[in-house]
């Protein structure tokens, strides 16, 4: 009888332990706004990321702009990525530069990618769930390494109904 109470114990604590609901040193704890398998379980709001935030309608997202230095002048690869927004939805993806790299965008000319480089524009649609990304390769070899630039980006429905933008940010040519 004894044994059993103990193995009991031992089955009892193990479950315990293994259960979702047990604190886990080793083991990441859920994401609180990670509530449905979209888009934004991939992207994590304290990242390096710049976030987007809902000027006009609703949604969240985050810009990634990476500068690349595989070849010479400015060129960066910018990971686009929108959630809690309406489904099904065309945007278009802007961003309005400043070349006065000094934190502050003053700029309020939002011009589509990949513009003034040629090939289509961008866009991003939605899922049924209202997230959707886009990866952007951009390149201006005209401009030298070590430039700075400050950007705003700017991601916004075809009809203007949703307006997401990041605040003034410095990008640098490497």
């Amino acid at each position: 009888m004894r044994r059993t109470a103990v193995a009991v114990f031992m089955v009892a604590a193990l479950c315990a332990a293994c259960s979702d609901n047990a604190p886990n040193p080793v083991r990441p704890s859920p994401l609180p706004w990670a509530q449905t398998p979209t888009i934004q379980q991939a992207v994590v709001p304290d990242s390096h990321g710049n976030k987007l935030i809902a000027v006009t309608g609703e949604g969240q997202g985050m810009v990634n702009v990476t500068p690349d230095a595989s070849q010479p002048g400015f060129s960066v690869e910018t990971q686009v990525a929108v959630w809690k927004t309406r489904p099904n939805t065309t945007f278009d993806v802007k961003r309005a530069v400043d070349m006065n790299a000094d934190s502050i965008c003053t700029s309020t000319n939002f011009v589509q990618l990949p513009v003034p480089n040629p090939g289509p524009l961008v866009q991003l649609t939605t899922s049924p769930g209202g997230a959707g990304s886009v990866h952007v390769k951009f390149a201006l070899p005209q401009l030298p390494d070590g430039t700075k630039l400050a950007v705003r980006f700017e991601v916004s429905s075809v009809d203007g109904s949703i307006v997401l933008r990041t605040d003034c940010f410095t990008v640098v040519a490497k």
